[in-house]
């Protein structure tokens, strides 16, 4: 597995100076271990564009957590001059050990979509937050 981090000018990403790409001479994979409460929502989000002046059967990218298949992000860069960055949100539900992978999908010919501020973060449900809300109202917090 490679995982390119390319460096662009600002204007073209959505956060910080790096994205990254899914680069190889093959489809391929990236993943982190990560750890949650068990039962735990969490909000995993960030964006996806398609590669600059590539064709969408080489750009798609599919999400997992804990191996199950979320989505697959993907889109044309055809006729592109800049990245086209689109948000993506999932809620997910933490186990306590759990494996976030994004995994080239495409045509495996070494050009991929790209990936930029994707973040994991704890998402309490609305109910909660509700009674949480209320509690502290009633407690006059």
């Amino acid at each position: 597995m490679l995982v390119a981090p390319r460096a662009a000018q600002a204007s073209l990403l959505t956060n910080g100076s790096n994205f990254v790409e899914l680069a190889s001479n093959a489809n391929s994979p990236a993943w982190q271990n990560v750890t949650t409460a068990a039962g735990e929502a969490c909000r995993l989000s960030g964006c996806f564009s398609p590669r600059i002046g590539v064709a969408a059967a080489s750009n798609d990218i599919d999400v997992f957590w804990n191996g199950l298949k979320l989505s697959t992000l993907g889109g044309s860069g055809t006729g592109r001059s800049a990245h086209d960055w689109n948000k993506f949100s999932f809620t997910v539900i933490g186990t306590g050990a759990d494996v976030l992978r994004f995994s080239a999908a495409g045509l495996s010919d070494s050009l991929r979509g790209s990936l930029d501020n994707v973040s994991l973060n704890s998402s309490p449900e609305p109910g909660s937050l509700a009674l949480a809300l209320t509690a502290q109202g009633a407690a006059g917090a």
